[in-house]
């Protein structure tokens, strides 16, 4: 989806520290329903519990969440709605997201590796 044209000017801003260039939430879904070019995919909850997800309808409120002003409630609600967009796979994505950051692991006594949820 970063390559949409109504999804790069958002992404610019949020590097920029600037306001998303959306009204609202709404104003995204819009969007999002009225592109041609949004290839989109479906997945099962992370839960497992509800099936035919927009993949796409999940991610787009992780462009609020990364807008946040305080930067841990920023990543953390973004990598949350990374976990919703991935659905039942999202154990590959917390896996990936460990491997880009070792030094997390290396501070948990545990390894950063934990049983099944």
């Amino acid at each position: 989806m970063t390559d949409l044209d109504w999804v790069k000017p958002a992404l610019a801003a949020l590097e920029r520290g600037e306001s998303l260039p959306f009204a609202d939430l709404g104003e995204a879904f819009r969007l999002l329903r009225a592109d041609p070019n949004v290839r989109h995919t479906a997945v099962a909850s992370y839960d497992g519990r509800h099936e035919n997800l927009s993949q796409q309808h999940m991610a787009v409120p992780a462009l609020w969440s990364a807008a946040a002003v305080d930067p841990l409630g920023a990543g953390l609600e973004s990598l949350f709605h990374a976990v919703v967009t991935f659905g039942t796979d999202y154990r590959r994505l917390l896996s990936d997201v460990r491997d880009a950051f070792p030094e997390l692991a290396e501070r948990d006594p545990g390894g950063g590796r934990r049983g099944p949820l």
